[in-house]
């Protein structure tokens, strides 16, 4: 028996195991892009956030402003108590990591605040962020609102960079990407007493790379 009745008593067969890794490969390969087009289109959507600048929930019940704590006359600070609040669209969980407020100077970073976990004491205490964190997790398709508090302490500003003019708000997302927003401009920094609080809810726009050149007449100004 030759090799061209060989081949043609197994061609059959061969066909056969042909046709079903054929089969095969184009089974794994439909499930594979079916689930790469189903979790795109899960992801598909967007974060909004908005954010509107309350009294604290401590017990002076201060808005945002520069403060002596406790009345003590020492160590002026500056207070910045939010409702966050979060939208997701998207059809999965998004993670907004390390929440946080930036002091900046001509376009230039001088500080970060620092974030309050808790307010009040064992009586009336009241836990900030989610459960005392400013890593929050906002479920798919749903929206959350979190109470949140930020100061920064003059005494522990950079020395000779204790003023500023505007504050950013950021965040990284769950791939570790650092998302930067305005958030308010400063004109007059470490006089004690409130900042002209505005009454409404403003939504945050991702920085550009060049803040500078944005319009700031959708921010509130601390007069």
């Amino acid at each position: 028996m030759n090799m061209t009745q060989i081949f043609a008593q197994y061609m059959p067969q061969i066909m056969n195991l042909a046709s079903a890794l054929l089969g095969s490969l184009i089974g794994a390969f439909l499930t594979l892009a079916g689930n790469v087009i189903f979790r795109k289109v899960q992801e598909s959507g967007h974060i909004s956030i908005y954010v509107r600048i309350v009294h604290s929930l401590s017990g002076k019940h201060h808005t945002w402003g520069f403060y002596h704590p406790k009345d003590s006359g020492t160590d002026l600070s500056f207070h910045v108590p939010i409702w966050f609040e979060v939208v997701n669209t998207c059809g999965v969980q998004r993670v907004l990591r390390d929440v946080n407020l930036y002091a900046y100077s001509s376009g230039q970073e001088v500080i970060p605040f620092m974030q309050s976990q808790h307010l009040g004491n064992d009586k009336e205490k009241y836990v900030l962020g989610q459960n005392g964190a400013y890593t929050v997790v906002i479920p798919e398709k749903s929206s959350c609102r979190f109470n949140m508090e930020f100061f920064l302490r003059l005494s522990e500003m950079p020395e000779g960079h204790t003023d500023f003019d505007k504050i950013i708000l950021a965040y990284y997302d769950e791939h570790d990407i650092f998302h930067t927003f305005d958030f308010a401009t400063v004109e007059t920094c470490w006089t004690e007493g409130a900042l002209n609080r505005p009454k409404v809810w403003f939504r945050l726009k991702e920085k550009q790379a060049f803040h500078k050149r944005r319009k700031d007449k959708e921010l509130p100004c601390a007069k």
